[in-house]
């Protein structure tokens, strides 16, 4: 386990996780989405020695939250929650203190809500619209 800058986080370069990164077919699926990026001109095929790169994002999928680097390296959020961006500290905080505790229970969405007007509020690079997306994922 290492540290992230967000927190404790599992896998890295050399952790389990990074040893995984997202496979071809992911990012073929992320590309045709607009995440990812080819450095190739366009109208020229891509060689062996160029790579993709899509942004920084998070997915969560059956109970577990993953930080998606920008070269599809994966690591897992061991608090259970994670941000990215330029307002990560101040999501990271409102997140921390919106816990679930046995006295308090906010709705993840709320939580989420929440953390990005945190964001906005104390970071001038972060401005809505904020869109969220939840996916149903058959089981």
């Amino acid at each position: 386990m290492e540290r992230g800058a967000n927190g404790p986080m599992e896998g890295g370069a050399d952790g389990p996780m990074g040893a995984h990164p997202v496979s071809a077919i992911e990012r073929m699926v992320l590309e045709d989405r607009g995440i990812g990026v080819s450095h190739a001109e366009e109208g020229e095929k891509k060689t062996n020695e160029e790579e993709s790169s899509g942004g920084q994002f998070l997915v969560g999928f059956r109970g577990h939250l993953f930080d998606i680097q920008s070269d599809y390296q994966a690591q897992e959020a061991l608090d259970g929650y994670d941000a990215v961006g330029a307002g990560l500290e101040v999501a990271i905080g409102s997140l921390y203190t919106s816990c679930p505790t046995q006295e308090v229970m906010i709705e993840p969405r709320r939580r989420v809500a929440m953390a990005l007007e945190a964001a906005q509020h104390h970071n001038a690079g972060v401005r809505g619209p904020f869109y969220v997306e939840v996916l149903e994922v058959p089981v």
